[in-house]
């Protein structure tokens, strides 16, 4: 099976370390936010043109109905790093 133009980019922005899973949630914002802290965590994410490439990973990887849900996690995410004390 050959990879979508896509997924490749993705698996390039993103180390080649990028898993797609089906889920289905009543949360889908706070699964999203889980998600990307812990891909900022696992892959030591810490400048925001890197955040932006993850944000970018999330908006192909996800059908158009999702969008908005990531938006709001990865707005709430950047918040809540720029507020940290250093």
């Amino acid at each position: 099976m050959e990879e979508s133009g896509e997924i490749r980019v993705v698996k390039e922005l993103m180390g080649g370390g990028v898993s797609k899973v089906k889920l289905f949630t009543y949360e889908p914002i706070e699964e999203f936010y889980v998600s990307m802290v812990d891909m900022v965590m696992d892959m030591g994410l810490t400048h925001l043109h890197d955040m932006e490439d993850m944000l970018a990973c999330y908006v192909a990887l996800n059908s158009p109905i999702h969008h908005h849900h990531i938006q709001v996690a990865y707005t709430s995410l950047i918040s809540h790093l720029l507020h940290m004390p250093i």
